[in-house]
């Protein structure tokens, strides 16, 4: 996860990307630790820019819909983010 210029930036790979960026799987579950969750959630993102894995050239940024925390995992917090399709 990377935060800079009200952007929230994701790596995701080839099996998600096209139905990401198209809009079929309009967001993303991401597990960050408790510090990344709070950092997220004070930054408050406007858009969300997703690059895909092995080539950070193809990739497309979407407004940001809601940044929600829906749980925990493994000592660590489980976070959806929605987007607009």
């Amino acid at each position: 996860m990377k935060l800079a210029d009200l952007t929230v930036t994701f790596k995701t790979n080839a099996e998600w990307y096209e139905l990401e960026r198209e809009g079929a799987k309009p967001c993303t579950v991401r597990l960050m630790s408790e510090a990344e969750a709070i950092s997220l959630a004070e930054y408050d993102p406007l858009r969300i820019h997703v690059e895909l894995a092995t080539d950070p050239h193809t990739c497309f940024t979407r407004h940001v819909l809601g940044i929600y925390r829906v749980g925990g995992m493994l000592g660590q917090a489980l976070v959806l983010i929605t987007w607009e399709a």
